[in-house]
């Protein structure tokens, strides 16, 4: 789910809540004073508390749309904190609706927020780190729209020519015979990698075989090469895949020669320039 369904179904919510308590509760007249202000900053009174009570009767029947916020729990939870900590968001969501049904949107927020510190307290979710913790930014767009950008703390897997990702150690590898792109000490290690490098690799010689070269760097390079992997695997390139992407194994000199291999020789100092 990114910000844009988090706002659909926020909206949605708000308009069904209202639309179903006007239908089903007696003591509308308490409800829409009710929802004059923010719930946040409602005054206790007797009238209040039944406006609450009933309309948190009507929430607990929208069971279609619960269910739909457990379906997308994790990125519902964070789009809901982010919303309460931007104003800037919620007076976008609320744009299209009715000044009830804006009022209502708060009382979701209130009522998933309460939710939030009870699932911590009963220990249904754990407390994230901040080595893993993940949020969304929300970026609004010059045509009005948004786009969501997943932001993870957690620890990213690097990789280059040098480095085998089995042993991790630094030397003159014997590369991939596929993609030419990752090289081991041993088969030993190839061969236990081979379930988390098939993938790429297959993509990678995939497009060597479309292309015609008997090495990827022959006719993509940079950023090309990036978006013709991502498109033949189908998704983003993790981190070591854009490591190995972004710097082959080829001649720091005259920028070729990645069909030959054999041919080319590390740097004894680093291990980093062929």
């Amino acid at each position: 789910m990114n910000f844009e369904g988090f706002q659909d179904l926020m909206r949605r919510i708000a308009r069904t809540w209202y639309e179903r308590a006007k239908v089903e509760i007696m003591e509308m007249d308490y409800v829409n004073q009710y929802l004059k202000n923010s719930p946040f900053t409602a005054k206790q009174s007797q009238q209040n508390e039944i406006a609450y009570e009933r309309l948190m009767d009507v929430r607990l029947k929208l069971v279609d749309l619960s269910y739909e916020i457990d379906r997308n729990h994790d990125a519902y939870m964070r789009f809901m904190h982010q919303t309460l900590n931007s104003p800037d968001l919620k007076a976008r969501i609320c744009q299209p609706l009715r000044p009830p049904e804006k009022n209502l949107l708060d009382l979701e927020l209130m009522i998933m927020e309460q939710v939030a510190d009870w699932e911590l307290d009963v220990g249904k979710v754990e407390p994230e780190s901040s080595w893993d913790k993940v949020s969304d930014l929300v970026v609004s767009l010059p045509n009005g729209s948004t786009k969501t950008i997943r932001i993870s703390s957690e620890p990213q897997k690097r990789s280059w020519f040098g480095l085998c990702p089995i042993s991790l150690k630094i030397g003159s590898l014997k590369m991939c015979g596929g993609c030419k792109l990752v090289g081991y000490f041993s088969k030993e290690e190839q061969k236990k990698d081979w379930p988390n490098h098939k993938e790429f690799c297959k993509a990678v010689t995939n497009l060597m075989k479309k292309l015609g070269v008997k090495h990827i760097t022959e006719k993509l390079k940079g950023d090309m090469l990036v978006r013709a992997v991502s498109h033949e695997l189908g998704r983003d390139l993790t981190q070591a895949e854009l490591d190995l992407v972004h710097y082959p194994r080829i001649c720091a000199g005259c920028g070729g020669a990645g069909a030959n291999q054999d041919g080319l020789r590390n740097c004894s100092a680093c291990n980093c320039v062929a």
